[in-house]
């Protein structure tokens, strides 16, 4: 088991026995966003194909279903009741509207961070990873011609010291040979993941090998029997120990490196192009996001508003001495001519009908929402409101004609769920 899967438990089990005292409410909450935040930490290392949270050799990682589970059972303690007859769903209604928007908003919010961004690092990742086989393939073309150089250093050096017999030729000769063999021991490091171009290096070293065996035949020859021997070793033809046979190896080398480089700088391109535009499609949907969120907030403050003015209103008539009934009255007259403008608008009709009110003729605009208006709920609220000022039913006129006013005010201006002021 991980050790962070049995940390998890731990806390688990912590919050699950802190849950039995109200007391240590705080504790269990503590403990499950604990819990959350482990589940959600590595279900995102796995989005974002993180190594170090996904494959960490020292530490195994958690599964991915298990992170899920975790997930939930944490979010499960968190909604778990608080007290008895306490549930999830009278903590959401107990919510205004404005606090829902909010917390769905920051629900979706963290949503997109937490896909968007999975998938913005995935590409960056892989952008980063392209760009470094650009740089690797350029580092073994730079070995590539390091080898070359310095073979070709190796053999001018040999032609000197048999023309001129200089021992620092001969030298040189040495020593350059000896960092050929260095550079092709690193071009074998840099291309051990690479079975082509191990299998063209293997006959690159071969045909050096076989030139450097050459060489050291001519001087071996110069040096037993003089200029003449070594003259007519090197009027010999050897297949695999001329200059053109390392030149045709290392000419394929560099053929592959060359195809690879433009394949990986391709798919830099491409990656580079996924990338900006996952951020740009990540920062529109948190534009959008926290536009609809703004226009939605500022709906519900502009609904209290006017049910905050409607309610004063309703207070100035109060003190001066005017009927429920009255008020009531005016309040359905109301309802009903918007009523009678949906149904209109519904039927596409031009005729009015008979109870049609001029006065409360909506606008356009206003006509565009009323769909959205709880229309039904308010006449049912108006025909309660109306029982208790007539005394057939319990309670308060002037409470049921608030809840009314502040009702039917925030319906005009808010959505179906905004605005309302319980009865």
């Amino acid at each position: 088991m991980s050790p962070f899967s049995a940390s998890a438990f731990i806390v688990l089990g912590f919050a699950l026995a802190s849950m039995r005292r109200k007391s240590l409410g705080w504790a269990a909450q503590s403990a499950a966003a604990v819990v959350i935040v482990i589940g959600v930490v590595t279900i995102a290392g796995y989005l974002w194909n993180s190594g170090i949270s996904v494959r960490d050799p020292q530490l195994p990682p958690i599964a991915i279903n298990t992170a899920a589970c975790f997930t939930l059972l944490g979010v499960g303690i968190l909604l778990s009741p608080s007290g008895p007859g306490v549930g999830f769903d009278t903590q959401i209604t107990a919510l205004a509207a404005v606090e829902v928007k909010i917390l769905a908003g920051f629900l979706f919010a963290m949503s997109l961070l937490l896909f968007g961004g999975s998938y913005t690092y995935r590409t960056s990742v892989e952008f980063a990873a392209s760009v470094d086989w650009i740089s690797h393939t350029q580092e073994v073309r730079k070995s590539l011609a390091d080898v070359y150089g310095a073979f070709a250093g190796a053999e001018l050096a040999q032609r000197d010291f048999l023309l001129t017999g200089s021992q620092s030729r001969r030298d040189d000769y040495l020593r350059l040979a000896r960092i050929t063999q260095d550079h092709l021991v690193e071009l074998e490091r840099l291309t051990g993941e690479n079975p082509e171009q191990q299998a063209n290096l293997a006959a690159l070293k071969s045909a050096i090998a076989g030139r450097f065996g050459y060489l050291a035949s001519v001087v071996a020859a110069y040096q037993n029997y003089g200029l003449p021997a070594a003259q007519a070793v090197l009027a010999e033809a050897r297949p695999n120990s001329n200059v053109r046979t390392v030149r045709l190896a290392v000419e394929r080398l560099d053929a592959a490196e060359v195809g690879l480089l433009s394949a990986r700088q391709v798919e830099s391109a491409r990656d580079r192009r996924t990338t900006f535009a996952s951020l740009l499609i990540t920062l529109g949907c948190a534009s959008a996001l926290f536009t609809a969120l703004f226009r939605g907030i500022h709906r519900e403050m502009r609904a209290r508003r006017d049910a905050e003015r409607a309610l004063r209103v309703l207070l100035g008539l109060k003190s001066e001495g005017v009927e429920p009934t009255l008020i009531l009255w005016a309040l359905v007259r109301e309802l009903r001519g918007l009523w009678q403008a949906r149904e209109r608008d519904r039927l596409r009709s031009a005729d009015r009908g008979s109870g049609w009110n001029l006065a409360a003729t909506p606008s356009p605009r206003a006509l565009s929402r009323l769909k959205t208006l709880p229309l039904p709920r308010l006449l049912i609220q108006a025909g309660r409101t109306d029982r208790v000022i007539k005394g057939l039913a319990p309670g308060d006129a002037w409470s049921a004609l608030t809840g009314l006013t502040g009702g039917l005010a925030g319906a005009l201006q808010a959505s179906t769920e905004s605005g309302r002021v319980p009865v």
